[in-house]
């Protein structure tokens, strides 16, 4: 057996620096250069393996990595593709009035922070999760989706019962504004 009096391997702090598209030579300066006493017992090309092996798993972690970044920036964009936008604040006062809600400023405030004024919106939606009687759904978030009268993406229907909802339980649009500061909910 060949014995050598040092070994030049790479050390795990510079794998990091080092390019992740190939495995190409790596410059001199990121070896480090070790006396062979300290592995009595392996040779000078099962260390090399060693070293290699561990560069390839390093690129193998960094490229799966880099795969499920790039798969989840494609669902946001999938997502963010099929979401329809949320109609103009002017609609949504005219939608508010033709529903008999009187006090505008605050009515805005609760639904715009609830769905956006979108009629179409339900929570889960920029997740993913598919409408369902166990998610909110509406202009107004009415939860579960369906027990409200009319259809659940019918803006007027929507504003109706909420506005006989925050009436009933918190006296105005006022109060269900200050719910919702006090615990993101109405």
């Amino acid at each position: 057996m060949l014995l050598f009096s040092q070994l030049v391997i790479q050390t795990p702090t510079t794998l990091a620096a080092q390019p992740t598209d190939s495995l190409s030579p790596i410059p001199i300066q990121s070896y480090l250069t070790l006396p062979i006493k300290q592995f009595p017992n392996r040779t000078k090309q099962a260390l090399e393996a060693e070293a290699f092996n561990a560069r390839r798993a390093a690129l193998a972690a960094q490229q799966a990595q880099a795969a499920q970044l790039a798969a989840e920036q494609a669902r946001e964009a999938q997502i963010a593709s099929e979401t329809v936008p949320a109609p103009s604040n002017a609609q949504c006062v005219a939608w508010m009035q033709q529903a008999g809600i009187n006090d505008i400023p605050n009515a805005l405030l609760v639904i715009n922070r609830e769905s956006g004024c979108n009629p179409d919106n339900w929570n889960g939606k920029s997740r993913g999760v598919p409408l369902s009687a166990n998610t909110s759904c509406g202009i107004a978030q009415e939860l579960p989706c369906g027990k409200w009268p009319g259809a659940w993406n019918d803006p007027i229907a929507g504003l109706e019962a909420a506005q006989n909802y925050v009436m009933n339980r918190y006296g105005g649009w006022a109060g269900a504004w200050q719910h919702e500061l006090d615990f993101g909910w109405y």
